[in-house]
């Protein structure tokens, strides 16, 4: 099994833990759900071994619970428009094999912001967000001075803007 990060390991596959895990998961962390196979009384995950445990759902008429029901149904439009677009109009090329983010995920929380998430570097690219092995496209990005952002780059360019990413990236050369 190979190496990934994950912020959160949800054990179970009760009500209660798919909430959790689709909570946490909507929040924009990376969530691994262990337990949806045949019932067993021991979880295995790469060499670890962890024992089940009982667990008794008993807030579905909680004030709390009733928000995370309701959080979970809203729309995609109206997450769309609670995210602010800080990327309005930027075109941004992802490449390589990020740890954090999977291509798509990487893709939707560009657009989700307002930037353009394209498959080639020009002159009008605004960054180049690089993992392992990015290939030709970082060698097009070097040449035509684009800012390179690697995957800490990238969150920084999410979460504060295009102005701190700018900030954080790699020295282009020339």
């Amino acid at each position: 099994m190979t190496s990934r990060h994950y912020d959160v390991i949800v054990l179970g596959r009760s009500l209660g833990a798919l909430t959790c895990a689709a909570v946490l998961a909507r929040r924009d962390f990376r969530v691994l759900v262990l337990g949806q196979g045949q019932r067993s009384q021991l979880y295995r995950y790469d060499q670890r071994v962890l024992a089940r445990r009982p667990f008794t759902f008993l807030g579905g008429s909680s004030p709390a619970f009733k928000r995370i029901l309701h959080e979970l149904a809203q729309s995609q439009q109206f997450l769309i428009g609670s995210i602010p677009r800080t990327l309005e109009g930027l075109s941004i090329v992802v490449t390589g094999s990020l740890e954090r983010w999977s291509r798509d995920q990487a893709k939707e929380a560009i657009v989700l912001r307002g930037g353009k998430a394209s498959s080639s570097v020009s002159k009008t690219s605004a960054f180049v967000v690089v993992g392992d092995s990015p290939g030709s496209k970082y060698d097009k990005a070097v040449s035509l001075k684009v800012p390179i952002l690697d995957e800490d780059g990238f969150a920084v360019l999410l979460a504060d803007g295009p102005d701190a990413a700018r900030r954080a990236a790699q020295p282009v050369a020339g």
